[in-house]
């Protein structure tokens, strides 16, 4: 018996030996070597709570294996990821708290942010390679998942997620992965998979934490498809399913951002809830800020004033924070219209935080000050700029480099016009600068005078502002309620006061004239400078119509145009556009009376078959012009030093039954033909006296008045045809003559008359256009 008991307790204590020495108990088997990377386990055996409990009791080996990957792996992986969170939701919250549209975007992830995260995925990863049987497993794939998804490298994580379901089904954590996973897929634009993945484990899932979250995703869903309504109801689910304080504080402040959209009263108690909950320093800020903006944007300014005040001093050692408030409170000045107070306000943020957000919003409002307030676009698009440059991911910088395009695009067609270099916009605010060295100049220990700032437009000891000039628009007022002083253009360009007293000619003292070359081909440049011009003009008036939507310089170019414009088509086009103005501004009469008036004036165009698409009617079949086909094949021939043949083809025309319009047209070429290229100066008389009959009032006639009037019409009634000839005898030179120049004889004068060669340039305009040209460049 005794011997019996001293083999049991040998036994016994040989259990305990053999059971608490250092092996480890596996579902596989371990191979000799160390740290080589270990198979996969039985996974529903190692992730099952009894078994791992039972093995770290029975097995130092294993119990060993835990504690070592849990301190020297996981522990340090968990640290680096909750950091890394802490960080990021930072991030997050000062990201959507100005706009809901960031809630279904994760902000930027900086380095030291995605510097965590790959510690955690680098630790996480000898946790799979080495420790696979590990309670701590199915922990780190996840984490791994995780740190993928908050570093938006959204593949990633997807296939790690993907990988955590199929092998992992027994582990505690898989409604998480699945949630996990359907976030991913809607991040990858996978927004349908995403929600049926959702719903059906909302309907599966016990645990209230899980479905807080799908309704939160579904909620940010509803947002995404503006649908309000919705994204309230399932918020409030979300709210009611958590029972973690700091969880349900942050999706009571996106509510609060949801009802500040749509029903404004309820969103300050929202806030208040939000304070009472949170113990996250940020959130509390952030609600409280976003409380005061309720309160100014519901009219109580000096309420929130106060309060924006008080939390400026409250997180003075808190830049990041106190930033948001200052520029709140330079917002609640430019609302009032205290443009001083706001503008010292700007600076200072500007100053105070370089480079920041707030900064390149404060940017953004000086630009609207200028823009809008004073007409000067020029410092307007200065901050605009500086707007886009000082923080790019910013809303309102974005938006400040559409209007800083725009207002460039404005400053180079006005330096074509004017055929000078666009000024260079200077690289900081030069009202900023100086404000800034005074502003040095005030602080402790500084010897220099302090200086009073007087802020832009506003005179010293005058107690207002002054009116800048503004460069577009005619309706725009200075705080006087006078009109701002309009765009230099004539807005009477008729030719009703006749002729200027200059442009009646001697003609044949100008044929004698060796500078008759030079003013043909002045005459040409200044035909398509003016066409050039009007181009100008049409994309200046496409600019304040589409881009700027100021539509009051867009009509004033439009009309413009459609009064002086050379080209039809152009003014087809302008017309069109005034219509749609007219259509925005709900004027159907002038609309209709528009599209009307192109139909009429211009009805083989593409625009006015639009017309009549608008209005109903029936479309035309819009062909070639061929009058206009044939005058410009006579243009041709002509470039090539074709004369004859060109006279032939526009004589062509008249059996085209061409249209009113375009005919007198066709006589003033047929003149100019025969007077500076053929040398026939009594066909040149005929075409022109046709043209005067036929066409008084038409600028072509108007230009060849002074040409018929000098002329002696008796010497031709009785002269042979084309009595004007060149002179083929090569001796006969006149002593003055310009080498080059042709020398004539008139046969019934005798009278010899220098002209220089034929010009082989397209014909141009009439005298009239430079007239035009003269009142435009007034």
């Amino acid at each position: 018996m005794k011997i019996f008991r001293l083999f049991l307790i040998s036994a016994f204590f040989g259990l305990i030996f053999y059971s608490c020495n250092h092996l480890s108990y596996r579902t596989y088997e371990v191979p000799d070597s160390e740290l080589v990377e270990t198979p996969d386990p039985d996974y529903n055996t190692t992730l099952n709570e009894d078994y791992e409990y039972f093995v770290e009791y029975m097995f130092m080996g294993n119990r060993s294996e835990n504690f070592g990957t849990y301190f020297n792996k996981f522990f340090s992986a968990e640290e680096a990821y909750e950091e890394a969170m802490k960080e990021l939701e930072s991030a997050f919250i000062s990201s959507y708290n100005p706009k809901l549209d960031s809630l279904d975007q994760i902000p930027p992830v900086s380095s030291g942010i995605k510097e965590k995260f790959n510690k955690v995925i680098e630790l996480g990863s000898k946790i799979l390679q080495y420790n696979k049987d590990t309670r701590y497993f199915d922990d780190a794939v996840l984490l791994i998942g995780k740190s993928y998804y908050n570093m938006q490298e959204y593949l990633q994580a997807e296939r790690k997620f993907e990988e955590f379901l199929s092998k992992l089904t027994a582990s505690s954590l898989y409604d998480e992965a699945i949630l996990l996973l359907a976030r991913t897929k809607i991040k990858l634009r996978k927004k349908q998979d995403g929600e049926t993945i959702l719903r059906n484990l909302l309907a599966k899932t016990e645990n209230n934490e899980i479905k807080s979250s799908i309704y939160e995703e579904l909620a940010i869903l509803s947002l995404t498809k503006k649908d309000f309504t919705a994204a309230i109801e399932q918020f409030t689910k979300s709210i009611d399913f958590t029972s973690d304080k700091d969880n349900k504080a942050r999706k009571l402040f996106i509510l609060g951002k949801i009802y500040s959209l749509i029903d404004i009263s309820k969103a300050a108690g929202i806030y208040e809830r939000v304070i009472d909950n949170t113990s996250n320093f940020d959130l509390e800020f952030y609600a409280k800020l976003n409380k005061a903006i309720i309160t100014y944007k519901t009219g109580k300014y000096d309420i929130a004033l106060e309060e924006l005040e008080k939390m400026s001093r409250k997180y003075r050692d808190y830049p990041e924070l106190k930033q948001n408030a200052d520029f709140e409170i330079a917002n609640i000045y430019f609302i009032k219209r205290k443009f001083d107070k706001a503008l010292e306000k700007y600076y200072d943020v500007i100053i105070d935080y370089p480079g920041t957000k707030v900064a390149a919003d404060s940017y953004y409002y000086l630009g609207s000050y200028y823009e809008k307030e004073k007409g000067d676009y020029f410092n307007a698009a200065i901050n605009y700029k500086k707007s886009s440059e000082t923080f790019p991911s910013s809303e309102l910088a974005a938006e400040g480099l559409k209007k800083f395009n725009n207002f460039d695009k404005y400053f180079t067609l006005k330096a074509e016009l004017s055929d000078t270099t666009k000024a260079d916009f200077p690289t900081e605010n030069p009202e900023l600068e100086k404000y800034r060295k005074i502003r040095e100049a005030k602080k402790p220990g500084s010897e220099r005078k302090e200086q009073e700032f007087n802020f832009p437009g506003k005179e010293k000891g005058s107690g207002g502002f002054r009116n800048f000039i503004a460069f577009d628009t005619t309706e725009n007022k200075g705080e006087s309620g006078e009109p701002i002083q309009e765009i230099n253009l004539p807005k009477d360009t008729s030719l009703k006061a006749g002729l200027r007293k200059d442009t009646v000619i001697d003609w044949e003292q100008r044929a004698r004239d060796s500078l008759l070359a030079i003013e043909r081909a002045e005459d040409s440049i200044r035909t398509a400078k003016i066409d050039k011009r009007f181009l100008l003009f049409f994309e200046l008036a496409e600019l304040f119509y589409f881009n700027m939507q100021i539509n009051d310089s867009a009509k004033y170019y439009l009309n413009y145009i459609i009064e002086n414009d050379i080209s039809d088509l152009r003014k087809a086009r302008a017309t069109f556009m005034l219509a749609l103005i007219y259509k925005a501004d709900n004027m159907s009469e002038k609309e209709e009376s528009l599209y009307r008036q192109i139909i009429e004036k211009y009805p083989a165009t593409d625009v006015a078959n639009e017309c009549r698409r608008i209005l109903g009617l029936e479309l035309i079949d819009i062909k070639e012009d061929k009058t206009e086909i044939a005058y410009n094949n006579a243009m041709s021939e002509l470039t090539k030093n074709n004369p004859e043949r060109a006279t032939e083809l526009l004589k062509e025309i008249f059996a085209l039954n061409p249209d009113n319009e375009k005919l007198p047209k066709i006589y003033y070429a047929l003149g100019w033909i025969y007077e500076n290229n053929l040398n026939k100066l009594d066909s040149s008389v005929k075409y022109y006296k046709l043209l005067k009959e036929k066409f008084p009032s038409s600028v072509y006639a108007i230009s060849v008045i002074a040409k018929l009037d000098i002329i002696a019409p008796e010497k031709f009634e009785n002269a042979p045809g084309d009595s004007l000839k060149v002179m083929r005898d090569t001796s006969v030179v006149k002593k003055d003559s310009i080498p080059g120049n042709q020398i004539i004889e008139d046969e019934l004068t005798k009278d010899l008359i220098e002209l220089p060669p034929g010009d082989t340039l397209m014909i141009p305009l009439p005298q009239d256009t430079i007239i035009r040209q003269n009142l435009i460049e007034q």
